[in-house]
């Protein structure tokens, strides 16, 4: 081989290397026509087995005609292919600035907020475009992220990008995993065939969590460890890492991290717009949108709409979206489920030189964004008739989503008893507890969550009876009886647990209703319990009202582990409603009453006596409180429960307001539900509340009216994969 052709690819003179990658060396070039830099990158196959060289070139192939297609402002241009003979290149726009890693390094490890939104906003136009088109990138990273000097991002490398229509069957095996280990989703790790578009949108939020705390949120000592931290383990979240970072921007980017894709964003614009939502209006503004430049956005595009056009490279493109004509075996079909399988792998393409640039300084597009559309799920008849009622909310505070739905009333007990005060309730797998106060009773159902209104039905009542093999002399609350029910929480082995607001006393019941044992608060004081619920590690919170405290055993066993109060020296009156609390501040519980817990074992404290909700961290201290005694918006009135969805919203039953109230993680209310009356929409003295985060459905005592209501999150849950 002769130095000319070393020095040249084709028709194009090669100046020499930029990078390398996993199939392909990347070089400067010459365009012949116009003089321009380009980028050439050329399929190495040298030092392969042969039986590796025909799937490297067809993978090569696919990722050229895949990039191709992509005709976006935000991702790197190919501007010619040649696939002859041996010949494997293609020829992309010369990218002059850096990779957002390089640009991290320079300046720290870390962003602001605001030097953030617009990459992110950048990269949402670029992603949503794919995805529109059924390809999923699976490699989204800071090195495969490009900022040119003018602010514009370029979303580059999509080598190991799956396109349905290009996939070939020998090209991947079940149970190998694609991308970059740091940024892959759990399901790359466990089911490969099942990843998605929302693969891409777990990556971006490592990659925004990384630009915003320093460090990957899953890294651990090894491959091993790393792997367990993905698929198993939460991470720290982002204004706990810095406090500068707002809560509202820490939750957006934990929601993207989801072990369950269903749990994400249903899209990577849904994510950017969630984002921005928490952003100041002036930085927002700064950036230009892609609809002002181009007419158009590129979120949720159908594919079935590109109509193939002979262009000169041999591929066919309509509106800049590019496709093989040559090979039928390679033609488009756009119907085609996308779903992925994967090999260890790293390509990043580094194409550029040194430079350095301003992101505060971005005129670059953040994503059109249209609001997501709810979840299409039939409801009885009558709860579509009835209208949510939503108060008015204060002017700073604008609504997240819209108000509950209604799905069903249960006013009946077992045998025919009606409900006469439903007092307490709880959920979990398929099964309802509720105790009534009057009757002094609990009655369990069972449901399927996808369909409740035709599917719930009565199962038992306690019977308050010793289950086979237990004595009935070792009970001091005669195999269970209540007087005043306190709370209800089912546990992982389907036992159900509850305590009595006369007594010290937790009982145990199985799952069929006989009684199996008790134990006693050892902190006794006069008074008794007011409410429980037991995390993901099975340690069971019980609210102490005598003792003003939360108390914690170990169920199992019934000894008593620890107690939480959030007692500190210094008073909150100066404190802003909404800021961290610090050390040395006070927070005082009052009457505890209702708990709950969130995905990271966060404890969550309604105190009926402050008219307040106490937010604790793992440690039992308090890092958060919100509400206060009043009417207004954001105010409670006897707040007597509290639970939280799989999104971080915290719902509290304002009993004396006649209504929910709901807010975001850090506080800030969202809407408020209900009103003073009977009808589906409508609440008196509600007295608890439980949370099924499967479904969605939001279980509500309504006291003062002798029923149970059942809502729904309208567009948020759906129960399946979708």
């Amino acid at each position: 081989m002769n130095s000319d052709s070393l020095n040249r690819c084709g028709r194009y003179e090669l100046l020499g290397e930029i990078g390398r990658g996993g199939m392909g060396i990347v070089y400067r070039a010459v365009h012949p026509d116009t003089g321009k830099f380009v980028a050439v990158k050329k399929l190495v196959l040298e030092n392969l087995a042969p039986e590796k060289k025909a799937e490297f070139k067809d993978r090569f192939k696919r990722e050229a005609y895949t990039i191709a297609r992509l005709k976006h402002p935000n991702i790197v241009d190919v501007i010619d292919i040649c696939i002859e003979g041996d010949s494997f290149y293609y020829v992309m726009e010369f990218l002059d600035g850096d990779s957002l890693r390089k640009d991290l390094a320079r300046r720290g490890g870390k962003l602001t907020v605001e030097q953030l939104y617009p990459v992110l906003a950048q990269v949402g136009e670029a992603l949503a475009l794919a995805h529109s088109m059924n390809i999923v990138h699976r490699d989204v990273k800071p090195d495969n992220i490009f900022i040119l000097h003018d602010g514009t991002i370029k979303l580059t490398d999509f080598g190991i990008a799956r396109a349905a229509e290009y996939e070939e069957s020998n090209l991947t095996k079940t149970g190998i995993m694609m991308g970059t280990l740091n940024y892959v989703s759990p399901e790359q790790l466990q089911d490969a065939k099942s990843v998605d578009h929302r693969a891409d949108i777990f990556s971006l939020g490592v990659v925004c969590y990384e630009a915003l705390s320093g460090a990957t949120p899953f890294t651990a000592d090894g491959i091993a460890a790393t792997i367990v931290k993905i698929v198993s383990q939460e991470e720290k979240p982002l204004h706990i890492i810095d406090p500068a970072i707002p809560v509202e921007i820490s939750t957006s980017v934990a929601r993207t991290m989801r072990k369950l894709p269903k749990e994400r964003y249903r899209s990577v614009a849904e994510f950017v717009k969630d984002f921005s939502a928490k952003l100041p209006e002036a930085v927002k503004n700064s950036v230009a949108t892609l609809a002002d430049r181009s007419g158009h956005s590129y979120d949720n595009l159908p594919a079935q709409n590109f109509r193939p056009v002979k262009t000169q490279f041999g591929i066919t493109s309509i509106d800049g979206a590019l496709e093989d004509s040559s090979d039928s075996s390679d033609s488009l079909n756009q119907n085609s489920v996308t779903r992925h399988e994967f090999r260890v792998s790293s390509l990043a393409d580094p194409m550029a030189t040194s430079a350095g640039m301003a992101l505060s300084n971005f005129s670059a597009p953040p994503p059109a964004l249209p609001p997501p559309a709810p979840a299409n799920h039939p409801l009885p008849a009558a709860s579509q008739a009835a209208p949510a009622v939503v108060a008015p909310i204060a002017p700073a505070h604008k609504p997240q989503q819209t108000a509950l739905k209604h799905l069903l009333t249960v006013t009946q007990q077992g045998s025919g008893k009606r409900i006469e005060e439903p007092a307490a309730v709880t959920c979990k797998g398929g099964r309802l507890a509720i105790a009534d106060a009057v009757t002094r009773t609990i009655n369990v159902f069972a449901y399927d969550g996808a369909n409740i209104a035709q599917t719930l039905r009565w199962l038992y009542e306690i019977a308050y009876k010793p289950a086979k093999g237990v004595d009935p002399e070792s009970s001091r609350t005669r195999c269970g009886s209540i007087t005043r029910p306190g709370g209800l929480a089912f546990d992982m082995k389907g036992r159900l647990f509850a305590c009595d607001a006369s007594d010290q006393y937790i009982r145990i019941f199985d799952g069929l209703g006989a009684y199996l044992s008790e134990f006693k608060n050892i902190q006794a004081k006069d008074s008794g319990l007011a409410g429980m619920v037991i995390d993901s590690s099975g340690l069971l919170y019980v609210s102490d009202s005598a003792n003003a405290c939360v108390q914690i055993f170990q169920p199992e066993t019934g000894v008593w582990l620890r107690s939480v109060s959030g007692r500190t020296d210094l008073d909150l009156k100066t404190k802003s409603a909404y800021a961290p609390l610090e050390a040395g501040d006070q927070a005082q519980i009052r009457l505890p009453a209702g708990l709950a817990i969130d995905r990271l074992n966060q404890l969550y404290l309604a105190d009926y006596g402050s008219s307040k909700i106490f937010v604790f961290n793992k440690l039992g201290n308090v890092v958060r409180t919100f509400g206060g005694k009043g009417s207004g918006p954001e105010e409670l009135n006897i707040p007597r429960s509290v639970a939280v969805d799989r999104f971080d919203r915290i719902y509290v039953c304002d009993s004396f307001n006649n209504r929910l109230s709901v807010f975001d993680a850090g506080g800030r209310l969202l809407y408020t539900f209900g009103e003073k009356g009977s009808a589906n929409d409508q609440l008196v003295n509600p007295s608890d509340l439980a949370i099924d985060n499967q479904y969605g459905l939001i279980f509500v005592c309504d006291r003062g009216n002798r029923r149970l209501q059942i809502y729904k999150i309208p567009g948020d849950f759906t129960g399946q994969e979708f």
